[in-house]
């Protein structure tokens, strides 16, 4: 028998206003997925149980099906679901039991995950996998001491959006820095202001990253291109960086990853087209760095790209987003045809020379003039007119701010189109 590893637990919490999330992540050195296209999920019996943590009357099968469906068709996966009275997931070690179950019940090994700061998390997914970064079996657990519902009952987190998400991870996925992504780290619970800007949808970067993990469909029409390269900076900033590519004729996003200077990064799916890569450093410390752009170019087939220039570290950021004055980092979703009142906040957004735009030609914001202000926390606020065209296509696009020298600094995602 092969030998079988433990590769990593997610958990998955409540966004936290102007914070963030917190997440326990142990990240896989390779990419991991299941060897078969066909992987059988077990329900447990806790998930239909009147006397558990999902409100009775909930249409858990349904929100469990959709959940599985939006992974297939970009995966090239079909799940087989099937029913058992296990109730709890495996606990950690070199092996599970080979049964990969979704479970709500307050058995110990579930609650056990569950514990300490992770206490209010909306879910959780444990994966296991041989030398050969096979997945052998991925159990989800929900938190028996949260509450779901499909009727969107305020305070509650939402069944599928909590399923769709780990079931990215099941499926081998990490979270998404992108705001817009349905791997964004943490769900939002129900009738608070991020449970309006929570993606069910997959989006570009979600199906970019699943199809180079699992394969894609050659014939299908436009897909597939493959971009990889080096990510080559100067010596100043020493941290992570987020690179991505965005479509150069919408400014759509297409996909997000985050590497270290002078890495290899690789996009390994992405629809056939113009592009550009983009890469500015990642850390909410500063010294923050000025966004590098590639260029556009057209990708057909492999090509590689190396990202090079001068990196100049800059004293603005824009860090959270919001409709009505309410912030977080998750992506703001709105729909074409329509205007909104935009706030963006981050350090140093307060300077009057900055300019502020998207990616797309479609998607506007003009600054209300007497609406800037700044918090105890140290950051500036600026508010703004966002109109979304009636002819954006759907999809994910990136807000920036510009200083008079033409460094910018992005807000990858920011902005989600219906």
């Amino acid at each position: 028998m092969a030998r079988r590893f433990l590769l990593f637990v997610f958990i998955c919490s409540l966004v936290l206003v102007a914070r963030g999330s917190v997440a326990d992540e142990i990240k896989a050195s390779r990419k991991l997925k299941w060897p078969n296209p066909t992987i059988k999920i077990f329900l447990s019996s806790s998930l239909f149980s009147s006397a558990g943590a999902i409100k009775p009357d909930s249409d858990v099968r349904s929100a469990v099906l959709r959940a599985l469906q939006r992974w297939e068709e970009p995966a090239q996966i079909e799940f087989q679901v099937a029913y058992s009275e296990i109730n709890s997931i495996s606990p950690k070690g070199p092996a599970g039991d080979g049964i990969s179950v979704i479970t709500v019940a307050p058995e110990p090994e579930n609650l056990l995950a569950f514990n300490g700061k992770n206490e209010n998390a909306s879910g959780l997914t444990r994966v296991f996998y041989d030398a050969r970064g096979s997945i052998m079996e991925a159990d989800v657990a929900l938190n028996p001491s949260q509450l779901y519902t499909t009727d969107k009952t305020p305070g509650t987190f939402d069944l599928e959006a909590v399923l769709t998400h780990e079931f990215g991870h099941l499926l081998g996925l990490g979270h998404s820095p992108d705001a817009s992504s349905v791997m964004v780290d943490g769900v939002p619970r129900n009738g608070g202001f991020e449970s309006f800007n929570f993606v069910r949808q997959l989006s570009a970067d979600d199906k970019s990253k699943i199809r180079g993990v699992y394969g894609f469909d050659h014939s299908a029409d436009g897909c597939c291109a493959r971009i990889r390269g080096r990510l080559n900076t100067s010596a100043e900033i020493s941290g992570p960086f987020l690179i991505w590519i965005q479509d150069t004729q919408s400014g759509a996003l297409a996909e997000v990853e985050v590497t270290k200077p002078n890495r290899f990064y690789d996009f390994g799916a992405i629809l056939r087209g113009r592009y550009e890569v983009v890469a500015q450093s990642y850390s909410p410390a500063n010294p923050a760095s000025g966004a590098v752009h590639s260029g556009s170019r057209y990708f057909q087939s492999h090509q590689n790209v190396v990202l090079a220039g001068p990196v100049k570290p800059v004293t603005f950021d824009v860090r959270y987003i919001g409709l009505s004055g309410e912030l977080s980092r998750r992506a703001v979703i709105v729909n074409s045809g329509n205007s909104y009142r935009l706030v963006l906040a981050g350090p140093g957004l307060g300077n009057p020379e900055l300019k502020f735009g998207t990616t797309s030609r479609d998607i506007t914001i003009e600054a209300v003039r007497a609406e800037t202000w700044t918090t105890g926390n140290g950051l500036a606020h600026r508010a703004f007119q966002l109109t979304v065209s009636r002819s954006v296509p759907v999809g994910q696009y990136s807000v920036f701010a510009e200083d008079p020298t033409g460094a910018r600094r992005y807000l990858v995602g920011g902005i989600s189109v219906n």
